[in-house]
């Protein structure tokens, strides 16, 4: 009985971790907007408005995810063309910061079944592993195709990665020792939630990468069959 309730509080634990760094997104997303806005970089439109607002929702949707305390899958069709060009310019004003430019190559209508709230957090996953382990003034390009599988691919021309550590990437806690300057606060949890959500969602991931070049990640998606 005991060892039942262990295993369901260390499961409970580390949904708080994942949402916890989850949350991570959304805050500096709104906080990058605030700044924008106070320094007449951007103007409060009613579209800006509405980003804002879909952030402060997608926090609660993560805390009401937490007292749920069990995650419930509703799968839909997805047009993940709109989704990740959505995402994809909310992390705008966020590059600009670093004066990174923004590539968008995503074909249209693009449509998979999956759970909305798992792609969202993959793809943010991804924008800001992007960010934090570019150097300023580099480039970050978002990819989305379809041929016999769906596939969505996020690079940059950041740090890279040593071949050695490739395998080890998706692993709990792990982080390179040479990217700790770039990214000092990182908990080594990212690519782990990223890989945990591909993995629910029947998804294959894939990372390419060359020290001093960049880092490319690759999802790869079932077609939409409906």
């Amino acid at each position: 009985m005991n060892s039942k309730l262990d295993e369901i509080e260390v499961s409970k634990s580390s949904e708080l971790h994942a949402v916890t760094h989850d949350m991570k997104t959304p805050l500096t997303i709104l906080l990058s907007y605030l700044e924008a806005i106070e320094s007449d970089r951007i103007l409060l439109t009613k579209e800006v408005v509405l980003t804002l607002k879909e952030e402060v929702y997608s926090l609660n949707r993560l805390i009401e995810s937490v007292n749920k305390g069990s995650k419930e899958y509703l799968t839909e069709e997805i047009n993940l063309s709109d989704l990740v060009i959505e995402h994809a310019t909310k992390f705008k004003s966020i590059f600009d910061t670093k004066h990174i430019n923004l590539i968008l190559k995503v074909d249209s209508d693009v449509t998979i079944i999956a759970e909305r709230e798992s792609i969202s957090r993959i793809v943010y996953n991804l924008l800001s592993n992007s960010f934090y382990y570019s150097n300023p003034r580099g480039s970050v390009t978002v990819s989305l195709s379809e041929n016999e599988k769906v596939i969505l691919s996020i690079s940059d021309t950041g740090i890279g990665i040593e071949d050695k550590y490739l395998k080890d990437v998706f692993k709990k806690n792990f982080r390179i020792e040479s990217s700790r300057n770039l990214h000092k606060k990182g908990s080594g949890l990212g690519l782990y939630i990223i890989d945990l959500l591909v993995k629910d969602l029947s998804a294959e991931i894939e990372v390419l990468s060359e020290v001093g070049l960049g880092t490319e990640f690759k999802i790869y998606f079932d077609k939409s069959t409906s």
